[in-house]
């Protein structure tokens, strides 16, 4: 659509429709309806004929308890580059979740964080934690998420840093979780 509300002819490159992100997720969209319940609508003349709809809504029931679920883990996944089974889990506690951040986080910058980085490079990267313990430790880890009071569920975001034979700190690990609180 355009901004005027009215349907637009797709952009044409080199003789191939350009669609924006948007129509090009509408139509991914229309694909999954279609493997999903899409025999069915073949043997009725109108394919999105409201009265079809309406007489035979119980179709889409399997694709909404399964789809849009499936839809949040992958969001899970893609977004925090949680597993599975945490992005699973993050969905299935979604009411219960509750996290604070460091002032100034965000996921962008925390994701750009790699093993081997040094402990000023992180530091200019994703500014100050919320907890860290003594930097003249020979281990020491960066916490950037802690859970809310009264969370049951919270996505910990931790750098763990180790010295190298030279004593400066470096990365050792970035993690990335969701997990109980406790």
């Amino acid at each position: 659509m355009s901004e005027n509300g009215r349907w637009r002819k797709p952009a044409r490159v080199q003789g191939r429709m350009v669609l924006s992100q948007a129509e090009q997720y509408a139509v991914l969209i229309c694909h999954v309806f279609y493997l999903a319940c899409g025999h069915r609508f073949h043997q009725h003349a109108g394919f999105m004929n409201s009265a079809f709809v309406k007489k035979n809504w119980y179709f889409f029931t399997p694709a909404v308890i399964i789809l849009i679920p499936a839809l949040m883990v992958v969001f899970c996944t893609v977004k925090y580059g949680y597993s599975v089974p945490d992005s699973i889990n993050a969905v299935f506690h979604i009411g219960s979740t509750g996290t604070r951040y460091s002032m100034g986080f965000s996921e962008r910058n925390f994701s750009l964080v790699r093993p081997g980085m040094d402990g000023r490079t992180v530091y200019s990267t994703i500014r100050n934690p919320m907890e860290g313990n003594d930097p003249s430790a020979d281990v020491a880890n960066w916490r950037y998420s802690l859970p809310a009071s009264g969370a049951g569920y919270y996505h910990e975001r931790t750098i763990v840093f180790v010295k190298d034979k030279n004593g400066v700190p470096r990365v050792k690990q970035r993690i990335s979780r969701f997990h109980a609180a406790n």
